[in-house]
């Protein structure tokens, strides 16, 4: 299923009870009441205890047909050294319905450990922030992390995922995953800071959609409805207001 769907399916691989557990894992492992080896757990709701193709196929295909209401934008900028800012807007459709979310950070190593290749996307590490968003149709909020990868992933970067998922704030499983969003290397940023005007490059075109940002965010969505208006965000403190001002002025100049 990996293999069919490499850029689309939110998978981790959790060890237990071996050299290559984490943390991590075993909260996972005790979150869902796991206590067999092998154990699939699909969208936090469907568990299937051993089995093989055929029965995960037809869990992943039967959560694959149901549709989510949920939206998951994410993105990373790298901060210092190994270390990055993790960030992602979390969504509800307009038509959708309202609720209260935990977003969770892992991060994987595909093809690990080395000379396994049936391993895939194996659990390395995770944030141990783990928010809630309280949204309402319509509704967007962001959410942000700094997150380090450890060896042995950064001396495999171009395997290195990061996974990003919505699930019911519940203390223990069945709880149902609502979204995901996979971010491979090398990691692209949420949006790009200053193109306001959504072209792909920062200049003085965007100047004009900057101010329209600031000054009235309704019509700047209006005008602009494929552009995300955390492009106004320079100084990335999650809003868009005056204290942008100078941050763009610097991006336009190059800086």
């Amino acid at each position: 299923m990996l293999d069919e769907n490499p850029d689309t399916l939110a998978f981790t691989d959790d060890h237990l009870s071996d050299a290559y557990a984490v943390w991590f894992g075993n909260n996972r492992a005790s979150f869902y009441q796991i206590q067999y080896v092998p154990t699939v757990q699909v969208d936090g709701l469907l568990q299937q205890i051993g089995g093989g193709y055929t029965q995960y196929k037809y869990m992943y295909d039967t959560r694959r047909a149901i549709p989510t209401d949920v939206t998951i934008k994410a993105g990373a900028v790298l901060v210092s050294g190994q270390t990055f800012k993790v960030s992602a807007l979390v969504g509800i459709e307009s038509t959708g319905i309202g609720r209260t979310m935990r977003m969770y950070l892992a991060q994987v190593l595909d093809f690990y450990p080395e000379g396994y290749p049936q391993y895939r996307n194996t659990l390395m590490d995770a944030s141990f922030q783990e928010p809630q968003v309280a949204l309402q149709p319509g509704e967007t909020k962001r959410v942000d992390w700094e997150f380090s990868i450890q060896e042995p992933s950064w001396s495999y970067k171009d395997r290195v995922r990061l996974i990003i998922w919505a699930q019911d704030p519940l203390t223990y499983g069945p709880a149902e995953v609502f979204q995901a969003a996979i971010l491979k290397w090398p990691f692209k940023p949420l949006v790009k800071l200053g193109d306001t005007n959504c072209d792909g490059d920062a200049n003085f075109a965007d100047i004009n959609p900057f101010v329209l940002a600031l000054s009235n965010p309704d019509e700047y969505k209006k005008q602009f409805p494929d552009c995300d208006i955390l492009s106004a965000d320079c100084n990335q403190d999650g809003d868009v207001n005056f204290a942008d001002i100078n941050p763009f002025v610097v991006i336009l100049g190059g800086g």
